[in-house]
């Protein structure tokens, strides 16, 4: 009986781990296809909780993007998951007063209204 159960054990948490490679694949594509930023933002977060680092590499290029909020949601996970290059493009994104922004995406160096 131990030795069945020891068995089952190991086959669930290999299982569990391959679904953990399959969950971060899969939000990868969908970070990749969404259409706004705030459903990007989601995924991030998601990305962010299954705490694999392994989705960085396939990430990176959208810390260059020419979009500051999808910039922004490649830094937000990749700072989350403890790597300088999130914070850097975070900062950089705070600097950056002569990108184009889209309408509905403010100002460089607009006023607060209140």
């Amino acid at each position: 009986m131990l030795t069945v159960l020891s068995a089952f054990l190991l086959v669930a948490s290999g299982t569990a781990g391959d679904q953990k490679l399959e969950s971060s694949t899969e939000l990868v594509k969908k970070i990749q296809n969404s259409q706004t930023f705030f459903e990007q933002f989601d995924v991030a977060q998601k990305l962010v909780r299954l705490r694999d680092t392994i989705i960085l590499k396939q990430l990176e290029p959208y810390l260059g993007d020419m979009d500051r909020h999808v910039r922004g949601n490649a830094a937000f996970v990749f700072a989350s998951l403890g790597d300088d290059r999130g914070f850097d493009a975070i900062c950089s994104i705070l600097q950056d007063r002569s990108s184009p922004r889209p309408e509905g995406q403010g100002m460089p160096g607009g006023q607060l209204v209140g």
